[in-house]
Order: structure tokens, then sequence, then C-alpha cells
């Protein structure tokens, strides 16, 4: 049986009158005796760990607040500084892009000013008589359904000739 399965089972004990007086000058007699008595305790053995302060939780709650402040407000100026950055270096590729768009369109349009200039039909009529090139006869439209000239009266006979040489 377990001390408390003990206790309860045990019946209690009748006390006389005369008992229960003596008890109470017994416990009175105590009480006097164990106010006056100093304790004598050990002394402090040294723990083998490491020394722990405990300081009250509201000075350590309000201690680590303040150090997540300081961090966060660190954090979100580091955060700031770092996307300004980006934006700075974005902004100067732009810049950069956009003046090399301008040099290539400013070269377009001088490009499409010389070809216009070398296409224009007199500067073509003057190259061409530079080249000793003829004038061509007069042009002649072609309609539809006129009777067209055969092949073998616009080929000149020595053209008819190497032609069929050729085929030998």
């Amino acid at each position: 049986m377990t001390a408390a399965r003990s206790r309860s089972i045990r019946k209690p004990l009748e006390v006389s009158p005369v008992q229960t007086a003596t008890r109470r000058q017994r416990s009175s007699a105590n009480a006097r005796n164990t106010q006056s008595r100093t304790v004598v305790r050990p002394p402090p053995q040294k723990a083998v760990g490491p020394q722990f302060r405990i300081f009250p939780r509201r000075v350590v709650s309000l201690r680590l607040f303040a150090l997540m402040t300081v961090l966060l407000g660190f954090g979100l100026l580091f955060g700031a500084v770092a996307i300004q950055s980006q934006r700075i270096s974005g902004q100067r590729e732009i810049d950069l892009l956009s003046a090399n768009i301008r040099d290539a369109q400013d070269l377009h349009h001088s490009l499409r000013a010389q070809v216009a200039e070398r296409e224009s039909p007199e500067r073509i009529t003057a190259e061409a008589e530079k080249l000793n090139m003829i004038e061509p006869g007069p042009v002649v439209p072609l309609t539809p359904g006129a009777l067209v000239p055969s092949t073998a009266e616009i080929v000149p006979a020595t053209a008819r000739d190497s032609a069929q040489s050729a085929i030998r």
C-alpha cells in the first residue's frame, strides 16, 4: 500500500481532553523555541554550469522590443538604399540605350537620304553617260491579243548558227 492509501485507511484516534491540552502546550512551546532559534544553513556550493542572472520579465521584453525595433529600422534603411541604387543603375542603362537609339535613328535618316539621292533619275542618267551607255529606243507598250512577231524573225542568223552548233 502506498502512504496516501494507508493514511486514508487509518482510523482517527480518539483523543481525550487532557491529551489535547497537552498537545496545545507542546505546540506553543515548540513555536516559541523555533522563533528564538536562528537557522543555520550550509554554505552555498559553487554550481558547475553557466551562471544565469534572472531579470524581471518586463525588462527582458522591453530590451528585446527595442533591439528588434532598431534592427528593423536598419533593415528598412538598407532595403531603401538597395532599391534606390538599383533604380539609379537601371535609369543609367535606360539613358545609354536612349542615346544609342538616337544615334541609330540619325544614321538611319542620313542613309535614307543618301539612298534617295542615289536613286534619283538625274544621277542614274549621269552615271550611265559616264559609262558610255546608250539610250534605249522608243518604248512601245504591248497590248494583249496583238500579233507578236515570231522568234525566228527577231533572232539574227548568226545567233541561229551558234545555237545549232551548240546543240550538235
